[in-house]
C-alpha cells in the first residue's frame, strides 16, 4: 500500500524502521513549520494549527531536530499571547516530543508541566470571546475549553521519569476526575489508563463504574479485570453497560487475564485467601462473566471475549 502512495501506510513502514520517501520529505520539512511558528502581533490571531502532526512527523528525525522544536513547542504553550488552542495544540506536540529524550530532559519539562497541570498557565488571549458564548449573543463563537490542565496532564504523564514523578501524575489525574470539564476527566481516565495497574491498583473501580462518561467507565474495567476478586460485582455491572465499547474492552482484558499467569495486579490483591486459593477464585469470576460477554449481542463483544480481536 505505501509503494502505491498510501499516506497513512508510509507512516506505518517508516515507525517499523522502514523508509517511505513522501513520509521523509515530509518530516524534513515539518521543523521549518514548527520552529518558525509566528510570535503573537496583538493584532492578528490565527485558530487551528498543524503542529500536532507536525511534531508526530518529526519524531522520525534525529534528537536534536527533536529536542530544538520541543523547546519550541514548550515556548509557545507558555506565551499567554497566543489563543488558548493553540497553547493547547503547542502542548500536545511537546507530549510527542519529550517520549525519546533524555531523563534529564523529561525531568526538566516535568517540572514545568506542574504549572499547566495545577491551572497555574490558564488564562489566554480570546478566551471570553472564544468560549462559553452568552445564549443571547447574535455571534456564538465556542472552541471549548480553554484550560490547559488536561493538556499538561498528558504532558506530566509524557515525561514523568521517576516513580514520584508518576504517583504525582496520577494523583492529580484521580483529582481531576471529579472536574466539571469533561475534556479534563477524560484526559484524566486515559493518563490513568496508561499509567498500569501497579499504579493505580489502590483507585477504587466501584465507585467509576457508573460515572456517565464513557472513558471513565473504561478505565473502571480496567482496574476491575485486573483484580477480579475484589471487584466481582463491578465486573458482572461492566459486563451490563449499555455500551459497546466498554463490553468490548471488558473482554479483551478478561481473556487476557484468563490466558495469562498470575500477575503483578492480581497477585497484589488484598485477600484474606492463601495464594493456592487466589488464582481459582480470581479464574472462576473471569470465566463466569466472559461466559456473559460471550452471549452478547454485539457480534464485536463476543468476539473480544473469545480472544478473536488483535
Amino acid at each position: 500500500m505505501a509503494a502505491l502512495g498510501c499516506y497513512e501506510a508510509g507512516l506505518a513502514v517508516s515507525r517499523l524502521g522502514g523508509i517511505d520517501e513522501a513520509v521523509t520529505e515530509r518530516a524534513v520539512e515539518a521543523p521549518d513549520r514548527l520552529l518558525n511558528w509566528p510570535e503573537p502581533d496583538g493584532y492578528s490571531h490565527a485558530f487551528g494549527t498543524a503542529m500536532v502532526p507536525d511534531s508526530y512527523l518529526v519524531t522520525f528525525l534525529s534528537l536534536i531536530d527533536q529536542r530544538a522544536c520541543l523547546d519550541r513547542m514548550l515556548a509557545v504553550a507558555a506565551d499567554r499571547r497566543e489563543v488558548a488552542q493553540n497553547r493547547q495544540d503547542a502542548l500536545t506536540a511537546a507530549s510527542n516530543l519529550v517520549r525519546e529524550q533524555s531523563d534529564e530532559v523529561k525531568a526538566d519539562v516535568h517540572v514545568g508541566s506542574r504549572a499547566f497541570v495545577e491551572g497555574d498557565q490558564d488564562g489566554s488571549i480570546l478566551d471570553a470571546e472564544t468560549t462559553n458564548p452568552h445564549p443571547l449573543s447574535a455571534m456564538k463563537i465556542d472552541f471549548g475549553s480553554a484550560s490547559l490542565r488536561a493538556v499538561g496532564l498528558r504532558l506530566a504523564q509524557c515525561s514523568a521519569v521517576t516513580d514520584n514523578d508518576r504517583m504525582w501524575v496520577r494523583d492529580r489525574a484521580i483529582a481531576m476526575l471529579s472536574a466539571n470539564d469533561k475534556s479534563a476527566v477524560r484526559e484524566s481516565a486515559v493518563t490513568l489508563s496508561g499509567l498500569g495497574p501497579d499504579v493505580i491498583g489502590d483507585l477504587d473501580a466501584t465507585l467509576l463504574v457508573g460515572h456517565p462518561l464513557l472513558v471513565v467507565r473504561e478505565l473502571a474495567a480496567f482496574i476491575a479485570a485486573a483484580a477480579p476478586v475484589r471487584y466481582a460485582q463491578t465486573l458482572h455491572a461492566l459486563a451490563a453497560d449499555p455500551e459497546t465499547i466498554v463490553r468490548s474492552q471488558l473482554a479483551q482484558r478478561l481473556h487476557h487475564a484468563y490466558t495469562q499467569p498470575v500477575g503483578p495486579a492480581m497477585a497484589s490483591e488484598k485477600l484474606t485467601t492463601n495464594d493456592a486459593d487466589r488464582q481459582p477464585a480470581a479464574r472462576a469470576i473471569i470465566t463466569e462473566v466472559l461466559g456473559t460477554l460471550s452471549s452478547d449481542i454485539r457480534h464485536s463483544v463476543r468476539r473480544a471475549a473469545a480472544g478473536l480481536v488483535s
